[in-house]
């Protein structure tokens, strides 16, 4: 059985109660970075002491309005995510989400619930317990996509492929990291073959958390810088 900690997806140490996150799109320009980038979104996230994400509050700001949602968590007395509240701006963002788990203590099965609709994944898991199959089912319990993971020695997903009800190949990615467990490199492959890139660095506090995070596309002779991330991280006491 393997479980990552909220904290451990979130790749953050230490005693974390809250983070908030801002990305800014970085505008063409041969000047002060700060003076060209434009704030495309924001998420604050809120933990309790077992470390678990309990609150997310996510925006996205586009040509002067704001996508909104908030997101609150329950968890067991394992630590185990029971139930997703959410509410926001896009119908997509209302529903509720309840999550069953095996004896081993892996999730196997998620169900969200719209006003209108409803929405049912199926989670399969190595002999190890890594997460290696995910399927997405409709309102009808029809299929409408699956997800395969791969993953590398130290356990950090290394390949994401996602297929269509038909079971064609619509696209995949392919990750590397730093020695933090931090991504560094993605990798956008598309069905044809054709792939793009996104690199990553980052700056750090003094409890090694990311504070700092610069994405970068490769262009036809040097990586252009296309957004920067923002982290203000308060710890407990």
């Amino acid at each position: 059985m393997i479980i990552k900690t909220d904290k451990e997806e979130l790749c953050v140490v230490g005693n974390v109660k809250a983070i908030e996150e801002k990305e800014f799109v970085v505008e063409p320009s041969l000047w002060n970075t700060k003076k060209n980038r434009r704030l495309q979104s924001s998420i604050n996230y809120s933990f309790d002491r077992n470390g678990n994400v309990i609150e997310l509050e996510t925006k996205t700001f586009h040509e002067g309005s704001i996508i909104s949602s908030v997101q609150q968590f329950e968890f067991n007395e394992k630590d185990q995510k029971l139930k997703t509240k959410s509410k926001g701006t896009m119908d997509s963002s209302n529903y509720i989400e309840t999550l069953l788990y095996d004896e081993l203590g892996n999730k196997t099965e998620s169900l969200k619930v719209f006003a209108l609709s409803k929405e049912k994944s199926q989670y399969k898991y190595s002999i190890l317990g890594y997460l290696m199959e995910k399927m997405v089912f409709d309102n009808f319990d029809m299929l409408t996509y699956r997800f395969t993971y791969k993953y590398n020695e130290k356990g950090c997903l290394i390949e994401l492929i996602r297929f269509n009800q038909k079971g064609l190949c619509v696209g995949s990615r392919k990750y590397r990291y730093n020695n933090k467990k931090c991504v560094t490199e993605i990798d956008y492959v598309r069905p044809n073959g054709k792939f793009s890139t996104e690199f990553f660095d980052y700056t750090y506090d003094s409890n090694t958390n990311w504070v700092n995070k610069l994405c970068y596309k490769k262009s036809l002779i040097k990586k252009k810088l296309i957004s920067l991330t923002e982290r203000n991280i308060v710890y407990f006491d």
